[in-house]
């Protein structure tokens, strides 16, 4: 025999010599036998003996009872030998949850196998727990020695008459070794095994530590197992906060845990209840009191609700996910809900589900609504009583466990009392599984499995840190839960998800990897944030980051956004659109999808993203494709080809997170962690994260992470639209979106996914959102749209506590100013609009000059070629673009480059460039226009006269045969002020450093429409003060004038100074003010209402002021008449000016119209046309009015004829139904 063996055999006799010697020793008093106390026992024997038992009989009893004993010790002795050892008892067989924290000890979940549960030292239990376990199971149990002869004697007789197995008298002890170490199949061997290792842990343990051990094993329903897990699964709180009564609840569970459920339908025989008078119980259906019906309105989601109580109190309200509502009812309830997210539960009882917007529930129908009606017919809706003593109220077991602590004493009568009326009240916690961060909770369960094994994480009890910000987390769910129902009902998706981590550690701080982890219609425990999906643009930073670093390109490198044919394809944008040449900046920042295809090819194409994307610890796309190529000829292989840039290859968010992270940490990679510490179930570390130790790889130069930061966050480079949702207030932050597609048809491209990928320094948070079973969302929509206002959300909330922190800018970045139309360093032909200052690497900046453009001579005024015969003022010096493909490999580029130039010539005309050479010189330069009849004369301020500091108008004379182009005014050689539009007055300001007596000189240029110019110029003296009046009178009308009562009149002063400028002018009539007028020109229109005017002559006053407040006036005697009747086929009349007027250039023409209020009354548009004389001469519309401007049949206004020559003058009508009438033509001259 080994030493082993003779260890195990000498442990095995010390055991049974123990046990042998408790039994055959046992006293079997008659106090044992009868249970009573020892003063009970001592009155019981001096009173006279009871009917049935006497001294005899108790002999014989004794007798048998030993005899039983000795078999069963003899039995005993024999079954022990294979019995397992009870050292270590704790480890053995006492399987313990996992349990999850967040970052600040928060617990998040409980992973167990088949029992839940958390172990707990009787220090951490309420005091009232183990008070109730011993009162209700075992209230010898600090007496016995592990197991109650007499218990057993009398379950024993009990089995023997009911010839049943039900009744055991098991002690807590004996129910801790049946528990630990045997099956729950009944019968005697099991009993005398379970006798036997209770007397081997009451020698080996003391009552505490059983009692302990007991407490952290016993099962109580709902697979929650020890008093921890039952204390937080029906209470929601620790097992050391639980009061009385919850205490006395859970202690009444094991007896039967499912029979005594709170969640099942004998809550009744838990808790006790108070019957209604004079109802039969037994009869099952009590009657209903005359009461209220208390409901409970539970949020599911965020939910609107309009409800009306007993058919008269209207409420409406919104509830957001998890809020709950209470109600009160007498007769009914009525419904109209904005979903179906909505649990309802009716005296705390539970309904099923809701399955319609519109209902009703009354007092006839609410029983029908409830999941499990016996509930009802148990009486759940009952009377009140006064007390437990009430004869209505029926104890139920947790009453029972009351009693017997306050038999025991453990308890006083108060205490009972207030914890019976405290279980009138009970609440029980919602059924529901306790778990906050459900996915991450999983993703962190799956990782502890690799690393553990399944069985040490469901059974070991191990306390795991996790690395998650609760507050975080719970911000993340709200945003989501938030916006839900908008992407919902707007972009038809179904899911979103979120993952949130610090750049600087790699912890994940969020993760939410479904809207709603229980909502199975969108399969909600699908952890989206593991889940692989395309993510079209928000890869293009990973392909022109290669690009960077190959040198192929930097942020100022022009690629050409046009359309490209690539093999047999043609990438298309999400716009459906083209910008043209665009820089990398712009192009990334605008997400083109032409730019980031030709990317593709200058990075090097498929193999050389790839190996960017492994060099960065990003290797999901490689693995794929090695996968599905694995044992195929070349010909056959997979390839992602150009689309790998627009997003094709499948990547999961936290996947994409990480890349991306590269990025904000500035080329370091840093694997991402949920762990922070764990520990065994003794409290040992079995590993723990110290950020200090995870300082990153580098595995991508600085300065390329550096220029993607730069330009994601660089918020004047994208659509200052977009930057409601991307720019975060006072940080700086980086950025993209992206959208992924499926095309259903060759017409019908729907898009699938949307992202957004964002970050500072600090955190990094991309989000997901699309639908579940990858059905497409509505057209139109974009991960612009469903993502990008969550992300805002929730990084303005998860960095409101963080200081701003800038992307730190490393050596070797340098700025030059480069040309945006070729990404070279600028030449003295670069235009200036063209000139920018941008970044690059230090190893990638540009050698070459700009060679975008060539200069040429053009005629301005068509953008032909120029020759020596144009005027030099038409002649024009202008950049013109010579197009080149971006790539030399691919020199059919240049095609779509040329193409998209011609077709876009305004996109070069406002940024005063040619996209390509003219080919045809100027007509207008081969038959030269004269300059013909050209002069300007400044008639104000005066030659040498003085003026004032501060404004001054300039008042030209014009005389131009060829028009009038513009007139441009110098003062003292210094461009001030340019005129297109008669009078062409110049607006200058003489500036206060002039002193007084300096003579100063004003120029003006007139350019005629041929570009022929002239000038004239005068000498001016600075003076202290102006107290020259200004000049003004009535433009075209003289005193005796006739207007006729009805029309409108214009009236347009002609006012001028000849120091400063005009500050102010008036008109009156009759001596009341018309009109106050303080800008140019000075016109107004008076109606000559014949309610308010009568026929006679009438005074028209004008009155001007200068700007130092010199006064004017001029008077001029109008005459009103009645107007003559017109002709009645005559509906449209030019009554001025007549055939024959003439007028000099820049003066005003007054015009004056008859037109019939019939004819008003349908039309629509009223022009003024000329047409000068010449052959091929254009009509030009001088003046135009709408029908509402217009109060009379005659109208009066002015316009500024702007050429030299002969012109034919109409009026042209346009009526409703879009015929046109036309006045008769007048032929005037323009001198």
């Amino acid at each position: 025999m080994t030493e082993v063996e003779k260890e195990k055999r000498q442990a095995y006799n010390a055991e049974a010599n123990y046990i042998l010697k408790k039994l055959a020793l046992f006293n079997f008093n008659k106090r044992r036998i009868t249970g009573l106390p020892q003063s009970s026992y001592r009155r019981a024997i001096l009173s006279k003996p009871t009917r049935g038992i006497n001294d005899n009989w108790f002999k014989i009893l004794t007798v048998l009872g030993g005899t039983l004993v000795l078999g069963f010790v003899i039995l005993g002795v024999v079954l022990m030998w294979g019995m397992p050892s009870l050292k270590d008892l704790k480890n053995l067989r006492i399987v313990q949850s996992t349990v999850i924290y967040d970052r600040e000890d928060n617990e998040l979940y409980s992973i167990y196998g088949d029992e839940n549960r958390t172990y707990v030292s009787l220090g951490q239990v309420s005091p009232f727990l183990p008070k109730a376990f011993v009162a209700v199971e075992d209230k010898d149990f600090y007496e016995h020695w592990g197991f109650d002869p007499v218990s057993i004697l009398r379950a024993f007789l009990a089995n023997l008459r009911n010839q049943t197995l039900q009744q055991g008298g098991s002690t807590i002890t004996q129910q801790l070794a049946r528990n630990i170490f045997l099956s729950p199949r009944k019968s005697i061997i099991r009993k005398l095994k379970e006798v036997i290792l209770a007397l081997r842990l009451e020698r080996q343990y003391s009552k505490a530590e059983i009692l302990e051990l007991y407490l952290n094993q016993i099962p109580f329903g709902s697979n929650a197992y020890g008093v921890q897990q039952a204390a937080l699964t029906f209470f929601g709180k620790q097992a050391s906060e639980l009061n009385l009564v919850q205490s006395a609840v859970i202690a009444s569970l094991p007896k039967a845990p499912t029979y005594y459920s709170p969640y099942g339908q004998n809550l009744r025989k838990l808790m006790g209840y108070c019957r209604l008078a004079d109802t039969k119980e037994e009869e099952g259906a009590l009657i209903f009191q005359k009461g209220e019906l208390n409901f409970k309105l539970i949020a599911k989601d965020k939910i609107w609700l309009r409800v009306k109580i007993d058919g008269k109190d209207t409420r409406e309200f919104f509830l957001q996910k998890g809020e709950e509502r209470d109600l009160k009812i007498t007769d009914s309830l009525e419904f109209l809900l904005g979903n179906l997210k909505l649990e309802i539960l009716i005296n705390n009882l539970p309904t099923r589900a809701v399955t319609q917007r519109t209902f009703e529930i009354n007092r006839q129908s609410f029983k029908d609504w409830l999941i499990n009606p016996l509930l009802f017919k148990e009486g759940l809706v009952e009377g009140e009583c006064k007390d437990y003593s009430d004869p209505n109220y029926v104890p139920g077991r947790k009453d029972l466990v009351l009693r017997q602590m306050l038999e025991e004493k453990y308890i006083t009568e108060e205490e009972f009392s207030q914890a019976w009326r405290a279980g009138r009240e009970l609440v029980f916690s919602r059924n529901r599984e306790n778990i906050q961060a459900p996915h991450f909770v999983f993703y962190v369960k799956k990782i502890l499995e690799e690393r553990y094994g399944e069985e040490l994480v469901e059974k070991g009890g191990l306390k795991v840190r996790t690395t998650l910000d609760l507050r975080l987390q719970k911000i993340a769910e709200e945003t989501i839960a938030n916006k839900a129902d908008f992407n919902l009902a707007n972009y038809d998706a179904n899911n979103e998800a979120l993952v949130s981590v610090d750049v600087q550690t790699g912890e994940i701080l969020a993760m939410v990897g479904s809207r709603d982890y229980f909502n199975d219609e969108i399969e909600g425990k699908v952890n989206l944030v593991l889940s692989k999906r395309q993510p079209g643009s928000s890869f293009k930073p990973f392909v022109y980051a290669t690009a960077f670093l190959h040198g192929t390109l930097s942020p100022g490198s022009i690629l050409w956004d046009v359309p490209t044919k690539i093999g047999p394809d043609e990438p298309q944008n999400f716009d459906e659109d083209f910008l043209g040449p665009l820089t990398v900046r712009r192009a990334l920042d605008y997400s083109r999808n032409l730019p980031a295809a030709k990317t593709y090819f200058l990075a090097g194409r498929e193999e050389s993203i790839l190996d960017f994307m492994d060099s960065i610890g990003i290797k999901d796309l490689r693995e794929f494709k090695n996968r599905i190529n694995e044992g195929l000829p070349p010909e056959k292989q997979y390839n992602y080809g150009w689309p790998l840039a627009l997003g094709a290859g499948e990547m999961t968010p936290l996947r994409m997170t990480e890349g991306y992270a590269v990025f904000a940490s500035g080329g370091l990679y840093r694997a991402f962690t949920p762990l922070l510490e764990v520990r065994d179930s003794e409290g040992n570390l079995l590993e723990k994260y110290l950020p200090e130790k995870n300082t990153g790889k580098r595995v991508l130069d600085e300065r390329v992470a550096y220029l993607i930061n730069n330009i994601l966050a660089d918020d004047t480079a994208r659509p200052e639209s977009w930057n409601v949702s991307l720019r975060l207030p006072g940080r700086t932050s980086a950025v993209k979106t992206g959208t992924s597609s499926k095309r259903l048809s060759k017409e019908v491209n729907l898009p699938l996914d949307g992202w957004v990928i964002g970050y500072t320094p600090e955190v990094i948070t991309t989000v997901w959102a699309g639908n579940t079973d990858g059905k497409p969302m509505k057209k139109g929509s974009s991960g612009f749209a469903v993502v990008t206002h969550i992300w805002h959300d929730f990084m303005v909330k998860a960095l409101q506590d963080r200081a701003e922190v800038p992307f730190v800018i490393p050596e070797g970045v340098v700025w030059r100013e480069v040309s945006s139309l070729s990404g070279k360093l600028v030449s003295s032909e670069t235009p200036r609009q063209f000139r920018v200052n941008e970044l690059f690497a230090s190893y990638a900046v540009p050698t070459e000059f700009d060679d975008a453009f060539s200069l040429v001579k053009i005629d301005k005024r068509n953008r032909l070629l120029a020759n020596e015969k144009c005027p030099p003022g038409a002649v024009e010096e202008i950049p013109v673009l010579k197009a080149q493909s971006e790539d030399p490999n691919f020199p059919e580029w240049v095609e779509g480059i040329k193409k998209w130039v011609a077709e876009h010539p305004e996109f070069f005309q406002s940024k005063r460039i040619l996209g390509a050479l003219p080919e045809e010189e100027s007509p207008l330069c081969q038959n030269a226009v004269l300059p013909g009849q050209l002069s300007l004369i400044l008639i104000s301020p005066a030659v040498f006269g003085g003026v004032v500091v501060g404004n001054l108008e300039v008042v030209p004379q014009i005389n131009s045969s060829n028009g009038v182009n513009k007139v441009v005014y110098f003062l003292d050689d210094k461009l001030k002020d340019t005129q297109t539009t008669a009078p062409y007055i110049g607006q200058l300001r003489i500036p206060s450093r002039f002193v007084v007596g300096s003579s100063h000189t004003i120029k003006a240029v007139l350019y005629d429409q041929n570009f022929y110019q002239t000038e004239a110029s005068m000498v001016v003296k600075i003076v202290a003060q102006d107290n020259t009046p200004p000049v003004v009178k009535l433009a075209h009308y003289t005193s005796g004038a006739d207007f006729y009562l009805g029309e409108e009149v214009d009236l347009l002063a002609e006012a001028r100074d000849f120091q400063s400028q005009i500050a102010k002018v008036t008109f009156s009539l009759d001596g009341t003010l018309i009109k106050t007028l303080t800008e140019r020109p000075f016109e107004t229109r008076l109606w000559l209402d014949p309610q308010l005017f009568s026929e006679g002559t009438h005074l028209l006053t004008l009155e001007a002021w200068d700007e130092a407040g010199n006064p004017s006036k001029d008077e001029v005697s109008l005459n009103f008449i009645i107007p003559l009747p017109i002709h009645s086929d005559e509906k449209l009349v030019l009554l001025s000016p007549v055939t024959g007027t003439n007028v000099r250039l820049g003066e005003v023409l007054a015009v004056k119209v008859f037109i019939a209020q019939d004819v008003l009354a349908q039309t629509k548009e009223i022009k003024l046309i000329v047409q000068a004389t010449g052959e091929g001469e254009l009509p030009i519309v001088w003046q135009e009015f709408t029908p509402a401007e217009i109060k009379s049949e005659y109208l009066n206004f002015f316009v500024y004829p702007d050429k030299i020559g002969l012109f034919k003058v109409y009026m042209e009508l346009e009526q409703l139904n879009g015929e046109k009438l036309i006045s008769a033509t007048n032929l005037i001259a323009v001198k």
